[in-house]
């Protein structure tokens, strides 16, 4: 059965016009027809007398007008008809993604739908969203503005960790898996902060690729979702997001890549399906960002939109312990570097967040001022890590054996995380049964 109101209708929203209902102008009818002068008649009122290449180029203008409006008029028509199927294609896929699904609550305008099974354990769902308001509270309006709505599922696995999520940059929404293993004992604390990191590390990705209803510097929905399928996003994600993204600025991004390049690079630059990621080395790479909340699964290294995802969300998370859990910011910042000793690209990518995320804010506000603590206590330990290493990045031998064991066994964390999030993958395209 579906949803009550399933996902926002973009066809209502006011930032989204349709191509039919904007005034178009027409540049055949402000070209005015004029008779062909007679070279033998003075012309009235001092006007100079038209030769014949005047009047030759008044008639081409005249037909470019002309086949300027066919042209204009048979495009619209087309914009309409994409823009039309785009919409019908949006609805029907948020349908499908939000089947068997209840809208429960809004919350900043995003809509919060639960799977039918979860709905019935009453309490468990109500503190999970009591849970997301303080984090959804900390965004900037801007990223508010690109998350449409939040699935949460319930899964029956075993699963190491209470919380998985995957997002859907097509709908702006996201599917947050819930593994009911990790809560005997209720919402604890540690519990909140895995559901921190993965809800900031899915809105981040939906917040990267730039805005799709902004007049001047988005795309129309259909527009939009060509740019997002093409052979330079296939097949090229770090162009790609270099080309759609307002996340962060161009040199910043650019900077950001030179850190990546100098550490050996991504794993790949494609979007690789789950089968070939679950073969992917990802350790023993240093300054890339990683998940699980643990250091040895470099999964930023996988391609710059990981990347990017990983270390915003850490940011994102700190800025969260600071403001609701009241957290002090620089015992928040050194036991994120603590994580990753020596890692000064890393820092400086957590630097570029922080000065990224700065823009999306009020000046005078909270977050604001959070953040630039955070940037000045990272440039600290920028230069405390330099003076130590001479420029060089380290890491302690605890970690690097932490490293090889990742490695060593024929079940790794990575893997056994891949399989599950390919689990979700299908259940996203198919929709819950």
């Amino acid at each position: 059965m579906p949803p009550k109101n399933p996902g926002r209708d973009p066809s209502r929203d006011p930032k989204v016009g349709s191509p039919n209902s904007r005034k178009t102008s027409n540049p055949g009818r402000q070209v005015q027809r004029r008779t062909r002068p007679n070279p033998g008649k003075q012309v009235e009122r001092g006007r100079k007398r038209k030769n014949f290449w005047e009047v030759k180029i008044n008639r081409r203008f005249f037909l470019k007008g002309l086949l300027g409006t066919a042209v204009l008029v048979l495009g619209v028509g087309g914009v309409g008809v994409a823009e039309y199927n785009a919409r019908k294609e949006y609805k029907d896929t948020t349908n499908e993604l939000l089947r068997d699904a209840t809208l429960v609550e809004e919350i900043r305008g995003i809509e919060i739908y639960v799977g039918s099974f979860l709905l019935e354990n009453n309490l468990l769902w109500k503190g999970l969203i009591n849970s997301l308001k303080p984090m959804i509270s900390i965004l900037p309006d801007e990223m508010v503005r690109r998350i449409r709505f939040i699935r949460l599922e319930d899964f029956l696995d075993n699963s190491t960790v209470p919380f998985e999520g995957i997002s859907r940059i097509d709908v702006e929404g996201m599917m947050l898996a819930v593994y009911l293993n990790h809560f005997k004992n209720g919402i604890l604390p540690e519990i909140e902060d895995r559901l921190a990191e993965v809800f900031f590390h899915e809105g981040v990705h939906l917040g990267s690729y730039g805005d799709p209803y902004g007049f001047l510097k988005g795309f129309l929905r259909f527009l939009r979702k060509n740019e997002l399928e093409s052979n330079q996003c296939k097949n090229s994600s770090e162009e790609c997001i270099i080309s759609l993204t307002n996340l962060t600025d161009k040199q910043s991004l650019e900077e950001w890549r030179r850190i990546s390049r100098q550490n050996g690079g991504y794993v790949s630059t494609e979007r690789i399906p789950p089968d070939q990621i679950r073969q992917a080395d990802l350790t023993g790479k240093p300054n890339f960002g990683y998940i699980l909340d643990d250091p040895n699964l470099d999964y930023g290294r996988l391609y710059l939109p990981e990347d990017i995802a990983c270390v915003f969300e850490k940011i994102l998370s700190s800025l969260y312990r600071v403001i609701h859990r009241e957290e002090d910011p620089k015992a928040v910042i050194n036991a994120l570097l603590s994580k990753t000793p020596g890692e000064t690209g890393l820092y400086r990518k957590y630097q570029i967040a922080c000065e990224s995320l700065i823009g999306w804010y009020e000046k005078g506000s909270e977050q604001h001022k959070i953040l630039r603590e955070f940037i000045q206590i990272i440039e600290d330990a920028i230069i405390i890590a330099k003076g130590t290493t001479n420029g060089q990045s380290i890491q302690t031998n605890q970690g690097a054996i932490k490293r090889q064991e990742t490695t060593d066994g024929q079940e790794t964390p990575l893997k056994s995380l891949m399989e599950r999030l390919a689990k979700i993958r299908e259940l996203g395209r198919k929709g819950p049964s």
